[in-house]
């Protein structure tokens, strides 16, 4: 079973810090993760990225 993501920020550098309902937590590398083109292409900016939030159960950049 999935658990829920309930926390996020962005650590910089295309990192993220996470927490999940069942209180693990830890920070994830997506810079080598990402193919930053299409709709992802304003994740590159790391301003854009940083814009990082819970919404619901998952992540999303406003």
């Amino acid at each position: 079973m999935l658990e829920d993501v309930v926390e996020a920020r962005s650590e910089g550098d295309h990192r993220l810090w996470v927490r999940f309902e069942d209180g693990v937590e830890g920070v994830v590398d997506l810079s080598g993760r990402l193919e930053f083109a299409g709709v992802f292409e304003p994740l590159r900016d790391p301003r854009e990225f940083a814009r990082v939030r819970v919404e619901g159960s998952s992540i999303s950049v406003l």
